[in-house]
């Protein structure tokens, strides 16, 4: 996974996704090859002083999606993992 996300790079050019070297993509192309894949770390990568809500909405914020679009995947994420009536609560709190 590592080598396909591009977290670390090949010792020669052998690793392809969509045909594309990943040793050989630029920052920006690694990081919407990242997002195509939907890459979960299993350490979650969030961000402790903030709320669930703002942590689900965050790649979307980078996304420069509109406030809309951002409320409504958040709520739907959350209802769909059944987690809606944490989103107000800082992670930092939750088990």
């Amino acid at each position: 996974m590592k080598l396909i996300t591009g977290q670390i790079t090949p010792p020669k050019t052998m690793v392809y996704v969509e045909g594309n070297d990943v040793a050989r993509l630029s920052a920006g192309e690694l990081q919407a090859q990242r997002r195509r894949i939907g890459v979960v770390y299993q350490d979650y990568k969030l961000l402790p002083d903030r709320s669930v809500y703002d942590n689900i909405a965050m790649p979307l914020v980078l996304e420069n999606l509109a406030q809309e679009v951002i409320h409504h995947r958040v709520e739907t994420t959350a209802k769909e993992f059944g987690f809606h009536e944490k989103l107000g609560h800082k992670v930092s709190l939750l088990s």
